[in-house]
């Protein structure tokens, strides 16, 4: 059955209201601080776009995390704590860390807070970034006016980024300090030059022998040089290098600061022997410069000794000094740009909230604000133009005044209103949800949607907004909808098989009639729990649970089919076969499994009842063939000897026969071969069945078994005037049991002169196809019913069985022929029309790579 209706109209009003709900969250996110609502369990319910941004994670990832998550291991501790003092002071404020997503801890200011959430009781938290705060509180502590900057220097329009030097930013005597403190602690001589080598700061920790080379003219050149180089190699790579001076050839590393981007300054350290210099070069510098030898040797000796991986150590620690110092030169620049921006700010957000208003206007939906005087009451307020369409009044009518949007509300509600409207008030930044009826001028009424939320602006105005959406027409479908849930739950009861639902952790979600019945419960009884270890034998369970997980895992998406027994109220097992299949939403994802199942109890129990019934045939059938075997033996010891005596007679060794005579000895003797021929074929049949006949391969040509052949059956050919003719390739050779295939061949050659005409032929072929030896006997005989073709190959069963027969035999030559057929791997297959004649076709492997046994 299928239900068809028109939900146009009802897609608009879900997209209408979708499009207030964007626009109201985007009033929500306006908030510079981050907010959150979480249940009294820790579950994230809501969360602002500031809040995403402030810790790196996106909405869903945040709402599928507990609060404790967000927050530092110190604080987690102090969070039950800290929710159970909520509920007697209703509102706590601390500092705290915010963990983000890439592990950094964040300070905050948060404050906390008891609310009513969609009918439910939540705390709202409410975080504020103090990074900036601490930091500059931080600055003020430890640096004592660090900073000296140049303010009127660096305001002036005249001043440009590339004018400006070190010393205009940050003032020099603290800079000295900050430098000859890093030396004494590394032990490493400093200074500050410009880019040029020109000296910002003096020498810190110079080793005497640096100072005995800068004090002669060629030696100062050569360091003047080398530190110039070395800056330009740190600016070029943005970060500190080392490397040996060109002068004396001790090791010495440079950072750049940059400010703005700029490259002003070097801080160059060094002065120590990393690598340990030959005295001799030391001699041969000093003559080159015109220094004393034995000062600069003796120099030498005291020159700090360091490893290169305490070197290196240095050049880090000198990187984050020459980034500080960048940094705090930047933010001095950076005052006086934020001092002009922000009034560019305060232009732009007046043209913003321009603009905004006129965006509100053009909006399908009812938005209002209103600042919040201290008697309550709403001043300021502002209505959007959507008023008029909604409460169905001419433009101009309402204006921007509060108690006329207020007179339109339904009296039965307006108490209501106001209530949720104070509530909103009092629990700042906690979104309320309500609905509520309007009554039109014409008299019409109207089903309407409120969210409204409240705030504290940077002037500390509380501030109220909201948005007002028709839902009429959504109200009418929604009832629509519950009257058809409501009939599709019943077609779901009504059904004669078990229907189930599961989630993803195999709990009953809903479950018809029917498979309460099977089950033994109520429905309240089953739904909720977990259907594997609730409803089904231990020794199933991990084979059921392996299934399911499989088909929620997405590799089979088509229905899958199973059997498993369950477990009713009784305790007994019932055998239940089910249809599988996933249930997803439109997106695709997982949302559930849908089961629908039968109760096939009666069938396995059927079902065991025919496997005994065929296991008991199966003995019985074996029984036979062995009893067989065995009275074949039985039989064949005195048929040997009657064929013996009569050969003799026919051949008058002992004297001469009659006519009468020989003709006698010789029925007895063709007898007897029948009557052998006979027992050895159910022999062998029954050795077959008895599973104790095996195959002895050997490689021969297939030629020499048709000769064989030829001579046991050409005396019956001549008797009926058939001819028989060979088309055989002497070069084909077979790896096959001789004897199996020569009475295989014996016996479909006899079959193919007996049921042959007077007067017809039998045509023999043979060939090596691609490695398979094919053999065709074909005769011009009487052919073959076709509603007798199937059952040609069954042991003892003949075309014709009455008593009155034209042809003798026992039907075991074709069950032989198919049994010895299947042995060597091979394949055998009967064509055949009535009155034309019958072809028999095997298709044997040439070689064998094992003896298999039946």
């Amino acid at each position: 059955m299928a239900i068809l209706r028109d939900i146009t109209k009802k897609k608009e009003m879900i997209n209408t209201l979708k499009a207030s709900e964007n626009k109201f969250r985007n009033i929500f996110n306006n908030s510079n601080d981050a907010i959150a609502i979480y249940d009294l369990e820790g579950n994230i319910l809501e969360i602002n776009e500031v809040a995403c941004e402030f810790t790196g994670h996106n909405r869903n990832e945040i709402l599928q995390k507990p609060i404790s998550g967000l927050v530092s291991p110190e604080y987690r501790s102090r969070l039950t704590e800290d929710i159970k003092r909520l509920h007697e002071d209703k509102y706590s404020i601390f500092e705290t860390l915010i963990l983000s997503k890439d592990g950094a801890l964040i300070p905050v200011e948060l404050s906390n807070r008891i609310i009513q959430y969609e009918d439910k009781t939540a705390i709202l938290s409410i975080a504020r970034d103090i990074r900036e705060r601490n930091r500059l509180t931080e600055e003020l502590k430890k640096k004592n006016k660090l900073l000296q900057v140049k303010l009127d220097y660096i305001s002036s329009s005249k001043t440009e980024l590339k004018d400006l030097t070190l010393l205009d930013i940050i003032d020099p005597e603290h800079l000295q300090k900050i430098q000859d403190t890093f030396s004494k602690a590394n032990c490493v001589a400093s200074i500050i030059t410009e880019i040029d080598g020109n000296p910002i700061t003096k020498p810190s920790n110079f080793s005497r022998i640096c100072q005995i080379v800068r004090s002669t003219k060629d030696g100062e050149m050569n360091c003047h040089r080398s530190d110039m180089r070395l800056g330009e190699k740190a600016n070029i790579m943005k970060e500190p290098i080392f490397e040996k001076c060109h002068s004396l050839g001790l090791t010495d590393a440079s950072a750049p600061i940059i400010v703005g981007g700029k490259h002003i300054a070097n801080w160059l350290v060094g002065q120590v022997n990393v690598e340990k210099i030959d005295p001799r070069s030391i001699e041969k510098y000093a003559r080159e410069i015109g220094a004393d030898v034995d000062e600069m040797l003796n120099a030498y000796r005291d020159v700090h000794q360091m490893t290169p991986e305490k070197f290196k150590n240095v050049i880090q620690l000198l990187s984050v000094f020459a980034k500080e110092i960048s940094t705090l030169a930047y933010n001095n620049l950076k005052l006086v740009k934020e001092i002009n921006d922000r009034k560019s700010a305060e232009r732009h957000l007046k043209e913003s909230e321009t603009k905004y208003k006129e965006v509100v206007s053009s909006i399908d939906a009812l938005f209002w604000k209103a600042d919040v005087a201290e008697d309550g009451s709403f001043i300021n307020t502002y209505i959007s133009p959507f008023v008029e369409k909604l409460l169905g009044v001419e433009t101009g009518t309402t204006g921007n005044k509060w108690h006329t949007l207020l007179s339109y509300i339904h009296p039965d509600d307006l108490q209501n209103v106001l209530q949720k409207l104070h509530e909103t008030v009092r629990e700042r930044y906690c979104l309320n949800y309500y609905e509520y009826r309007i009554i039109r001028p014409d008299g019409t009424q109207l089903q309407v949607y409120e969210k409204a939320i409240s705030n504290v602006n940077s002037e500390g105005t509380v501030q109220i907004f909201g948005t007002t959406v028709d839902i009429t027409e959504l109200k009418t479908i929604h009832n629509e909808l519950v009257v058809e849930r409501d009939r599709a739950k019943r077609y779901f009861d009504v059904a004669k098989v078990i229907m189930l639902v599961l989630d993803v952790n195999k709990n009953v979600v809903q479950i018809n009639k029917k498979g309460c019945e099977t089950f033994g419960y109520e429905e309240k009884d089953i739904v909720g729990k977990n259907c594997i270890d609730n409803f089904l034998p231990e020794y199933i369970r991990e084979q059921v649970e392996k299934q399911l997980e499989y088909l929620i895992s997405g590799n089979n998406k088509k229905i899958e089919y199973y059997e498993n027994p369950i477990l009713n109220s009784a305790g007994e097992e019932r055998w239940i076969a089910w249809n599988n299949s996933i249930l997803t939403n439109k997106n695709g994802d997982f949302e559930g499994i849908l089961s629908s199942g039968q109760d096939i109890t009666e069938r396995k129990v059927f079902e065991k009842n025919l496997l005994d019934a065929k296991l008991t045939s199966e003995l019985a059938n074996r029984s036979k063939s062995e009893f067989l075997a065995n009275m074949s033996h039985e039989l064949r010891t005195p048929l040997n000897s009657v064929i013996g005596f009569s050969d003799v007679l026919c051949s008058e060794t002992y004297g001469e026969l009659n006519e009468k005579q020989m003709r006698y000895a010789e029925n007895v003797h063709k007898s007897g071969q029948n009557l052998l021929r006979i027992i050895n074929n159910i022999l062998d049949l029954s050795a077959i069945e008895a599973r104790e006949t095996k195959l002895n391969y050997e490689k021969f040509l297939l030629s020499d078994v048709l000769k064989e052949v030829e001579k046991n059956t050409i005396q019956f050919a001549m008797q009926k005037n058939i001819s028989i003719n060979y088309d055989i390739e002497d070069i084909v050779v077979i790896d096959a049991d001789k004897n199996k295939m020569m009475q295989m061949l014996n016996n479909l050659i006899n079959n193919a002169i007996k049921f042959n005409k007077n007067g017809g032929s039998v045509i023999i072929e043979a060939r090596n196809i691609d490695n398979e030896i094919n053999i065709l006997v074909k005769d011009t005989g009487t052919g073959i019913p076709e509603n007798e073709m199937e059952n040609l190959f069954d042991p003892f069963y003949q075309v014709d069985g009455s008593s009155s027969r034209n042809y003798g035999g026992n039907g075991i030559g074709l069950a032989l022929v198919k049994h010895f057929v299947g042995m060597h791997k091979g394949d055998v297959w009967i064509e055949s029309q009535e009155g034309i004649g019958t072809e028999v076709h095997i298709k044997l492997p040439a070689e064998q790579k094992a003896d298999p046994e039946l």
